[in-house]
C-alpha cells in the first residue's frame, strides 16, 4: 500500500464549443508506506476533449489521453491511453447541486523494462453528487470503484472519493 500524490499542469486551447485540446506534464511520487521509500514518476501527456450539453441539464463528455511515462526504475518510455467518459446532471443552471457520473478505462500500449503494464491496465467508475459554485470551481464526493489489473493480483478498491476541479 501506498500513498500517491498527482501534481499534473497542463495547458489547454478551446478550439470549437465543443473541443479542446490540452497538453501537460505530471509528476507522481508515490510513497511506500511500509518502509517510507518515494518513487516517482514523470508523464508528458496530450490530450482531446469533446462536450456536449443537453437542454434538460445532462452534460456529457469524452476525453481521450496520450502518456508518455518515465520511471526512475528503468530506462523505457511506457506508452498508455485513457478513455474517459463522463455524464452530469444538474437540473437547472442556477442549482449549485447535481450529479457525476464517470468511468475511464486505462491501456498500456507497449513492454518496458520498469513494470507497467502492457494492455488493459485499470478501471475506475465513480458516481456521486457535486457542487459547482458559479462559474469557479466544482467539488465532487461520492462512491469510486477501482479495479487494477497486475500480473501478481487483481485488485479491487471502493473508495470514498472527493475531487476538487479549478481552472485558471
Amino acid at each position: 500500500n501506498g500513498t500517491v500524490v498527482i501534481v499534473r499542469p497542463g495547458v489547454g486551447m478551446q478550439l470549437t464549443p465543443w473541443l479542446t485540446l490540452w497538453g501537460g506534464y505530471a509528476w507522481i511520487p508515490t510513497s511506500n508506506d511500509a518502509d517510507g521509500s518515494v518513487t516517482d514518476e514523470h508523464r508528458i501527456w496530450e490530450q482531446v476533449t469533446l462536450s456536449h450539453s443537453i437542454p434538460s441539464g445532462i452534460a456529457l463528455q469524452s476525453r481521450t489521453r496520450f502518456e508518455q511515462r518515465f520511471q526512475e526504475n528503468g530506462d523505457d518510455i511506457a506508452l498508455r491511453v485513457r478513455q474517459f467518459i463522463r455524464a452530469n446532471y444538474r437540473p437547472r443552471s442556477e442549482v449549485p447541486l447535481g450529479l457525476a457520473f464517470w468511468d475511464e478505462l486505462f491501456v498500456g500500449l507497449n513492454d518496458n523494462d520498469w513494470g507497467a503494464p502492457k494492455g488493459f491496465d485499470q478501471n475506475r467508475t465513480f458516481l456521486g453528487p457535486f457542487l459547482q459554485m458559479d462559474s469557479g470551481p466544482r467539488l465532487e464526493a461520492g462512491y469510486l470503484f477501482v479495479y487494477i489489473d497486475r500480473p501478481a493480483a487483481k485488485t479491487r478498491a471502493h473508495v470514498l472519493a472527493v475531487n476538487l476541479f479549478v481552472s485558471l
